[in-house]
């Protein structure tokens, strides 16, 4: 159960900043991200408002089936497998990835069916990601996959 909450939590909290991203107008973005009681100097963490309708980078974005349907199938599978990791109540070290990466599939599915793209709001204005902006969902899929990776079940 603890699994399934967390990936509401991270695809929920997803889909809600990228609402708010989406509301703001466009002349107001980019803007730096202020945070309270969190010292971020120099402008580091930009706030942008893109729309990536292909993969990570845009790659295949005229190929709008494929990019839409292949996420669904590769979530649909995870579940399955994390369905079955919690049955046979497997390590947290293989349920815990897992749950990152459909969290933020499920995240950047949503906007795919709902708006026929993925919001990316995140800069990180530092060499060499300085070109990048992503979303939540993408940092919880990136870190479910180095955990995935380097975490022995």
């Amino acid at each position: 159960m603890l699994y399934y909450m967390l990936i509401a939590l991270l695809s929920g909290l997803d889909i809600g900043i990228k609402n708010l991203i989406e509301n703001i107008p466009d002349s107001k973005l980019p803007k730096a991200l202020e945070i309270p009681l969190i010292k971020v100097s120099d402008k580091k963490i930009i706030l942008y408002k893109s729309h990536n309708r292909g993969f990570p980078l845009g790659v295949l974005e005229e190929r709008h089936k494929l990019v839409s349907c292949l996420p669904v199938f590769i979530t649909a599978s995870l579940s399955l497998w994390l369905a079955l990791d919690i049955k046979q109540k497997k390590s947290f070290r293989s349920k815990l990835p897992l749950s990152l990466i459909i969290a933020g599939a499920l995240s950047n599915i949503y906007d795919r069916l709902k708006r026929g793209y993925v919001v990316d709001y995140i800069n990180i204005n530092i060499l060499p990601i300085k070109k990048l902006v992503f979303n939540l969902g993408d940092v919880s899929i990136l870190l479910g996959s180095i955990l995935r990776a380097f975490l022995k079940r």
